[in-house]
């Protein structure tokens, strides 16, 4: 690494690497530095030099609000390493630790992360390390807040440079698609998943899943072994109910396949009733000790949750939203017709007057 960054600070450290403040010294900027730790120390980085370069090249050329701004990427002496930008902001994982997200602050959630993740899937690149770690909330001037994805490609980088730590090793299996256990290869599918699931733990305060062995949260992810988020919150609006349960089909088939095909299908805001935006919030649930205490409702669905019949496919809900807001074309036109009856009389009155002067001289 060159002189031009100068460390500030630890930022957090793990076993894949640490991150640091750091300056630019010729940009006169803060930034965040990624050094990624190889395996044993090992500093060669013949093995996965191209590659590395080429993805952090791809990193760099891509930009939206929502995402996380990668600057510059490189292989010292050290190793490599990664500049992006630095916000000191909490994550969604702190925001949580307050109380699951009311209906307004998911909506801006959910817009600003599928936004985000349009750019990258229309290039067939998966994110495939979500977690609420990885959404960062950035205040805004307007008083809102716009939720930034970060770490956009560490869950290949990490295992290029170190090969002793999978993917697997990478995700927290209370989220992890199905797949990703099983050794496939991340999709825009996978993220949609996984995006689905945080949206699950977003509204409920919390997963299910959360804390169980891999091997078994797997199985109840192939499943769908746990209520849908209805179950724990019951003023959660049945569209968008249905609409999680639909990005969390097992079977990749079954999901939007993409972030793009996502947010077509998500419900629209001005058609859901104002009462569930209104909704009072609970306190985070403690889903280890005893779920049913916090969310009696969950009791319905002490049996494991059948999966979503194959009827519901995504063409199924396609054409359903393509069609279920927009009215007849003949009630429109008979709409438009009525609301102009009254112009059309006093325009044709005023013609007949003018008619019956220019008849009279």
């Amino acid at each position: 690494m060159s002189e031009r960054y100068e460390i500030v600070g630890l930022i957090g450290k793990g076993r894949t690497g640490g991150v640091y403040e750091a300056v630019d010294t010729v940009l006169s900027r803060k930034v965040a530095l990624r050094r990624f730790f190889s395996e044993h120390g090992n500093t060669d980085s013949s093995a996965w030099e191209e590659p590395f370069k080429n993805l952090t090249g791809h990193l760099c050329n891509l930009s939206h609000p929502s995402l996380i701004t990668v600057f510059d990427a490189g292989i010292d002496d050290d190793g490599a390493y990664m500049i992006s930008e630095h916000l000191p902001h909490p994550t969604l994982e702190d925001r949580l630790t307050k109380g699951r997200l009311t209906l307004e602050e998911f909506w801006a959630l959910a817009v600003n992360i599928l936004e985000a993740l349009c750019i990258p899937h229309s290039q067939n690149c998966a994110h495939s390390g979500l977690a609420t770690k990885s959404i960062m909330l950035q205040p805004r001037n307007r008083g809102d807040i716009r939720y930034r994805l970060v770490d956009l490609g560490l869950a290949w980088l990490i295992p290029l440079v170190n090969p002793e730590n999978p993917l697997l090793s990478l995700s927290d299996p209370a989220i992890m698609a199905p797949e990703l256990f099983e050794g496939h290869i991340a999709t825009p599918a996978t993220d949609i998943y996984m995006l689905g699931m945080l949206f699950y733990q977003a509204l409920a305060g919390g997963h299910p899943l959360a804390g169980l062995p891999m091997n078994q949260a797997h199985e109840k992810h192939l499943t769908h072994a746990f209520a849908p988020i209805s179950g724990y919150r019951t003023s959660v609006p049945p569209v968008i109910s249905d609409w999680i349960e639909l990005m969390t089909q097992a079977d990749p088939n079954q999901r939007p396949q993409s972030a793009t095909d996502c947010l077509a299908l998500m419900p629209k805001k001005e058609d859901i009733s104002r009462v569930y935006f209104e909704a009072p919030t609970n306190s985070v649930p403690n889903f280890q000790e005893n779920p049913d205490a916090y969310y009696p409702v969950a009791q319905t669905y002490a049996e494991p949750v059948k999966p979503v019949d194959v009827n519901q496919s995504l063409n199924y809900y396609a054409q359903n939203r393509a069609s279920a807001p927009v009215p007849p074309i003949q009630t429109l036109a008979s709409a438009n017709s009525n609301d102009h009856k009254p112009v059309l009389i006093a325009v044709a009155v005023i013609l007949i007057c003018f008619v019956t002067l220019l008849a009279i001289k």
